[in-house]
């Protein structure tokens, strides 16, 4: 069974993010933008509950949920993210391909 890439950085990212603000008890505001609307799947059981998620708010998160394309589009928000613009997007396969080798 393969991982999510998205799910096994979330994971990495709240696990290192645990161990160092349990010691310094910061904050970290994340947005997380898509090109899709409040209603599909993907941000109306993912993003948006994530956001909710109190777990992850006593980890210190706060994640800011940018819906429906507003911060651009799936292309300027991969640009967004490598230049550290934008800390968490979701990125469909045919434009995450043009930023890795050998997706299949």
């Amino acid at each position: 069974m393969k991982k999510s890439p998205l799910r096994a950085g979330l994971v990495a990212l709240a696990t290192t993010t645990a161990l160092t603000s349990a010691a310094s008890a910061e904050t970290f505001d994340v947005t997380y933008a898509t090109i899709f609307g409040p209603t599909v799947p993907q941000v109306a059981c993912g993003a948006i509950p994530m956001a909710e998620d109190q777990a992850l708010k006593d980890l210190g998160f706060n994640i800011s949920v940018v819906h429906s394309a507003q911060l651009g589009s799936e292309n300027q928000l991969a640009e967004q993210i490598s230049f550290g613009e934008l800390e968490m997007s979701t990125i469909t396969s045919s434009i995450f391909a043009a930023w890795l080798e050998n997706i299949s």
